[in-house]
């Protein structure tokens, strides 16, 4: 058995458990020399996975969307067509071009390779492009169609190109607790159904959830994967193929 075969073998193995015991679920998706991590409860559709990727518990991504050196938070919603740090090609050079940037002796030095960073509770519109090393803060919006190409502070929404702040989603005094509340480091399994439009109510309810131990912080035991190849997964019918 070649060290490729191996690979495969393995990867199968671990994408069948991550279904089992984290629900993982990748659907028809296709991927190029990344290694993942998922924290659980996953559904990544019809979409590219590349390079590192690490997605936290709850986030979702639907299909025809291209990830790539991307870490994603928890309870993240990344819609239809969105390309998380998308390949970029020289403009200061001769030729922009892939065949001709190959032959130059020194490298863009413009070029970031950074990784992207979506916070927690992000959602991110149809047709959204983030580019590489921004960063989305915690509870943002980006609207559909957008091309972020910087960062984005916690519990903005933005839309356009280049992507700008049109307002917050919530006054400055509930954005600053939201954040120290950090709700998405617990387990909200124990959350009864309460009216969510009343931010302010929901705030004073996790604190009091806390603060008399009814509420646990999660445990998290991630989903690793990873494959140096170019391959096709899809863990609903436990397929791996090459090429």
């Amino acid at each position: 058995m070649t060290s490729r075969d191996e690979e495969l073998r393995q990867l199968s193995e671990d994408l069948f458990r991550a279904r089992v015991s984290r629900h993982l679920y990748i659907s028809e998706s296709t991927v190029d020399n990344f290694v993942a991590e998922f924290e659980g409860g996953n559904f990544v559709y019809s979409s590219h996975l590349s390079g590192a990727i690490r997605m936290g518990v709850h986030s979702y991504v639907n299909p025809g969307c291209r990830l790539r050196h991307v870490n994603v938070g928890r309870y993240c919603s990344i819609a239809d067509r969105v390309v998380l740090s998308p390949e970029q090609h020289s403009i200061r050079m001769v030729s922009s071009h892939p065949h001709m940037i190959v032959k130059s002796s020194a490298p863009d030095t413009s070029l970031k390779h950074a990784e992207t960073k979506v916070g927690h509770d992000v959602w991110l519109g149809v047709g959204a492009v983030v580019m590489s090393g921004v960063t989305i803060g915690h509870g943002a919006v980006v609207g559909a169609a957008s091309i972020v190409t910087s960062s984005v502070p916690p519990y903005a929404v933005v839309v356009g190109s280049p992507a700008r702040v049109i307002r917050l989603r919530f006054p400055e005094k509930i954005v600053e607790q939201l954040l120290s509340l950090e709700w998405w480091n617990y387990s909200m399994s124990n959350l009864k159904p309460m009216d969510l439009t009343d931010v302010e109510a929901f705030i004073e309810h996790i604190q009091t959830m806390i603060a008399q131990g009814d509420l646990a912080p999660l445990v998290i035991h991630p989903a690793h994967l990873r494959y140096s190849g170019k391959g096709r997964l899809d863990n609903f019918s436990s397929v791996v193929t090459t090429g």
